[in-house]
């Protein structure tokens, strides 16, 4: 095993480059912690948690952790299946009843495995997810919200994201234990590691220490927006949740390191002095995240796997950003080397997880702004490279690269603007704007779209409102014919706290009418590309 020493060298050299990847994306602050053999060996705190009242970050800086809760929700699932509760295969409908997808292959065949390793190809949608960081579908409507998903890809043959797996994944601990999800975390994960600082409810630290949230505008200044808001009440949360700081994942990505390399090593299933068990399995690789490639690259359980030397970053806003390019190979001219890792992003926070189980390290990076790119993918691969001693000559450039992923950022809304223009037919007129007006919901009726006028400056236009809320109202710009957009500036999105990645189709609203008295009586919206047709809302 290499020092320590040597290690800590490299990674301290990299400092600068840290800054200027932070600078180029508009992140304020970030908490970085390396391990190496086991043991923390260097930790890094870059800017402020706050950059009104200037306070710097440091090793108990709570920062929202988004999609790294997803190792932990896969982890209490292993304790289940540890103690009996019900197999890895057993199917979800066993032991939820109340499992019925409009999909019968994935009601009568998904199991607790399907839920973790995003195989399933259940629709991901991400309307849940409203403007300020808000929840749209409340907890009590979890169930019906889960049944209404569709099966858009092939079943257990193509890898696709979806935080609905974890979703379901909770409703299975809490029917198989009788206690919420995120008590078996605690219970049984953070407080036997001494996590004292880490949970799943937004405000559990009565706010000391903790890092405010941010969002880069279009040049890279940030504007603080309300922190994330998903929590163990709320739909989504089973994805996201997690909250932390530097010093208890040093806790929580040791104990997984030490766990997997005892339980391969020993063919147990449990380790003394650790709360983790069935560690190997859910490290190891259930769905391929690439049909063609020369690298493993694979998703296990909570976890992403790659083979490096070769492209990381594939659960993160880069790989978009960097399309038609690839993303860059990492460690190149280094050993062959396992890598599990992890991103999370939610508005206002990046966060990215890199373990290295042959030499038992660690990279962990926390920043709270959902920056131009993903800042923490980019410093996770920067420090990665440093301890991992890649040759200077074959180093990546990530300030090059956060240059390119941060422009392209900013072409999001011109690209939008431009497909939305070239496919519009001109000179059409709308109806009465009143013939639009009312609520209108999907069938599920899991979320209700209110259509409504407002008088501005004396002159009537049509709005809508998610879940008929004032903060969640917007514009409806006519388009053509019965057709209308939302589309607001990158800016405007950034301020309200919203992603700024959905394509064009996200963002028009098509009003149809009914075939025999032509009154206008459903829309539909494609809030999510993987359905082949959009899903129409009716007028109640």
């Amino acid at each position: 095993m290499e020092p320590a020493a040597a290690v800590k060298s490299r990674v301290e050299a990299v400092l600068s480059e840290a800054k200027q990847l932070m600078d180029i994306g508009g992140t304020p602050g970030a908490a970085i912690a390396i391990i190496h053999n086991g043991e923390l060996i260097h930790s890094e705190f870059i800017g402020y948690r706050d950059t009104e009242k200037k306070l710097p970050v440091d090793d108990a800086t709570i920062f929202p952790c988004a999609s790294l809760t997803k190792a932990l929700v896969a982890a209490a699932i292993a304790l289940c299946v540890q103690d009996g509760k019900f197999g890895w295969d057993t199917p979800v409908k066993e032991i939820l009843p109340s499992f019925h997808t409009r999909s019968e292959i994935l009601h009568h065949h998904m199991t607790p495995v399907d839920c973790l390793s995003h195989r399933a190809g259940m629709e991901s949608t991400l309307y849940w997810l409203g403007s300020e960081n808000s929840v749209l579908i409340s907890k009590e409507n979890s169930m019906n919200f889960i049944n209404d998903l569709k099966q858009v890809k092939p079943f257990r043959n193509e890898f696709l994201y979806n935080n609905m797996g974890y979703e379901i994944a909770a409703h299975l601990l809490e029917e198989a234990t009788g206690e919420p999800w995120q008590q078996i975390i605690h219970s049984r994960i953070f407080e036997p590691l001494q996590m004292s600082r880490s949970g799943t409810h937004v405000f559990f630290d009565g706010h000391e220490n903790v890092a405010k949230t941010y969002q880069a505008l279009d040049n890279a200044s940030t504007i603080e927006v309300t922190p994330m808001l998903s929590g163990d009440n709320t739909v989504g949360g089973p994805g996201s949740a997690m909250r932390s700081c530097i010093r208890d994942l040093v806790k929580l990505y040791t104990a997984f390191l030490a766990t997997g390399k005892h339980q391969l090593e020993s063919g147990e299933t449990t380790t003394p002095g650790y709360p983790l068990k069935q560690v190997p399995f859910l490290f190891s690789p259930k769905i391929s995240m690439s049909r063609i490639t020369g690298h493993e690259a694979s998703y296990a359980l909570g976890w992403a796997r790659v083979q490096i030397p070769g492209p990381m970053g594939a659960v993160g806003l880069n790989v978009d950003l960097m399309y038609p390019k690839k993303m860059p190979e990492v460690a190149r001219g280094q050993d062959s080397k396992l890598i599990l890792y992890h991103q999370g992003r939610m508005p206002g926070n990046l966060a990215a997880v890199n373990l290295i189980p042959s030499t038992q390290g660690a990279v962990i990076v926390l920043t709270n702004s959902l920056a131009l790119d993903d800042a923490a993918d980019w410093l996770g691969q920067l420090y990665l490279e440093a301890y991992l001693g890649v040759e200077k000559e074959k180093r990546n450039d990530f300030v090059s690269l956060s240059r390119e992923t941060a422009a392209a950022a900013l072409k999001w809304h011109p690209r939008l603007e431009a497909e939305l223009q070239g496919s519009q037919i001109l000179g059409t007129t709308p109806r009465n704007l009143s013939d639009y007006t009312g609520t209108y919901y999907n069938e599920a009726r899991t979320l209700s779209i209110d259509i409504y006028m407002k008088d501005n400056n004396g002159q009537s236009s049509l709005y809508l409102a998610f879940q008929g809320l004032p903060s969640e109202s917007f514009p409806l710009n006519h388009y053509q014919y019965d057709i209308f957009t939302w589309l607001q500036s990158r800016d405007e999105f950034v301020k309200r706290a919203r992603f700024t990645d959905y394509n064009a189709n996200y963002f028009k609203i098509c009003f149809g009418p009914d075939t025999q008295t032509g009154i206008i009586t459903f829309f539909t919206w494609w809030h999510d590309q993987c359905l082949t047709e959009p899903e129409r809302f009716s007028k109640a």
